[in-house]
């Protein structure tokens, strides 16, 4: 999926990423910095960076969290 602006794009992802957490929003992260950099959109890369960082911190909490239901469900 390509998105001509990546303001938008981002921020439609992490919104919706939150707000509708089964939707599959990935994002890659190299291309759209690419796609700035030849832009010149130099503001951009410093939003790219902190997106990327809490998208993957809730990514990595979305994962602990399946595990401790996991290992809820198979106790009971």
């Amino acid at each position: 999926m390509r998105q001509e602006h990546f303001g938008a794009s981002v921020i439609h992802a992490v919104l919706s990423a939150k707000t509708f957490p089964l939707l599959d929003m990935t994002i890659n992260w190299e291309q759209e910095r690419e796609h700035c950099i030849q832009r010149n959109w130099e503001w951009t890369l410093g939003l790219i960076n902190r997106c990327q960082k809490e998208i993957e911190v809730l990514e990595t909490e979305n994962q602990k969290l399946k595990a401790q239901l996991k290992g809820s469900l198979q106790n009971d």
